[in-house]
């Protein structure tokens, strides 16, 4: 095996019996040995970061990550931890006895490199490569570095850790808040959430559908509508999400679009609009083809207080919009 040489200003924690129990505990439901070895690294890491945070009196909430959601973390291969006011930190593991090491042999013969899985190489502020030593019962926080490009991070791109804490302050800033749907019955709207005519009128007009969705007069109707940018990893590619509550006499139901941005007549194609419950379970899922408009979720509805989650994805990334019923 090729060892990891020690990085200046790594940073050594041990791996407490807290983590190795609830590290056990996620193994064990997984269906296979190799699907619970990877469970059982991702929890380990998610850990390790999680105390090295704490430490520095950096707010952490392990169990609002994806990693500590049972649905997706059988379904994906994640390790994300949730940083109080900032957002997702990715903690990818390297097992030391070299199960899922990998020596890149291409541009840089013989350096080491870590297994970044495509679904986590968006929604995060950063990532953060540790060595999982379990013979020594030792995490190894070797490096940081705020974005990825390839399935493969060499730990030679990893800045020190104490980059990491820079990072983290930086990027530090207020959350988009939950959108309590409830309130939008009173009146009352989070930061973003606009009339839809702000964002389509020209798309409106391209639709007899939502012509008549959007123009009647209808008093027990709520709409409100938000630009979902992708951002850096899509520059200057954005949706509108809308959001449609119809009030009824003993529940509220909700329906969801997705249109294109303003200027452009369709959709990208690939463009998917999921719904998830609570769990993280996917009840609702729809992609745009080459010539679509707009697309939209089927009319769905809740218990008050209920959450759900709405994913917008393009290719490998995807954005979330949190939503309380």
């Amino acid at each position: 095996m090729t060892d990891i040489v020690q990085m200046p200003r790594s940073v050594l924690m041990p791996i407490t019996q807290a983590a190795q129990q609830m590290a056990r505990q996620f193994a064990i439901e997984q269906p296979t040995e190799e699907k619970a070895l990877q469970v059982y690294l991702n929890t380990l890491a998610v850990y390790a970061v999680n105390n090295y945070l704490r430490i520095m009196d950096i707010p952490t909430d392990l169990t609002v990550g994806d990693s500590w959601n049972p649905a997706i973390r059988f379904a994906s291969n994640v390790a994300d931890l949730w940083v109080t006011d900032v957002g997702r930190l990715e903690c990818r593991p390297l097992n030391r006895d070299g199960s899922n090491l990998q020596i890149k042999t291409n541009s840089q013969p013989g350096s080491i490199s870590c297994y970044v899985p495509p679904e986590t190489q968006d929604d995060r502020i950063g990532y953060v490569v540790v060595e999982i030593d379990l013979e020594q019962q030792e995490a190894n926080l070797l490096g940081f570095t705020p974005t990825v490009t390839s399935d493969e991070l060499t730990i030679d791109e990893l800045q020190p850790i104490t980059e990491m804490l820079k990072n983290l302050e930086s990027e530090k800033t207020q959350l988009v808040p939950l959108a309590k749907l409830s309130q939008w019955c009173q009146g009352i709207f989070e930061v973003g959430w606009q009339p839809v005519e702000a964002f389509l009128e020209r798309a409106i007009a391209h639709s007899s559908f939502t012509q008549v969705a959007f123009r009647r007069s209808i008093t027990k109707e709520i709409q409100r509508a938000k630009l979902i940018n992708f951002g850096r990893h899509k520059p200057g590619l954005s949706v509108t999400l809308v959001v449609t509550i119809t009030q009824q006499e003993t529940n509220n139901s909700i329906a969801l679009q997705v249109f294109p941005q303003t200027g452009e007549t369709f959709l990208p194609s690939g463009v998917k609009l999921a719904v998830l419950d609570e769990s993280g379970n996917f009840f609702f899922e729809i992609a745009s083809g080459s010539n679509d408009r707009f697309i939209q979720s089927r009319q769905f509805s809740g218990q008050s207080g209920e959450r759900f989650r709405v994913q917008l994805s393009l290719g490998k990334i995807s954005l979330m919009e949190d939503f309380a019923i």
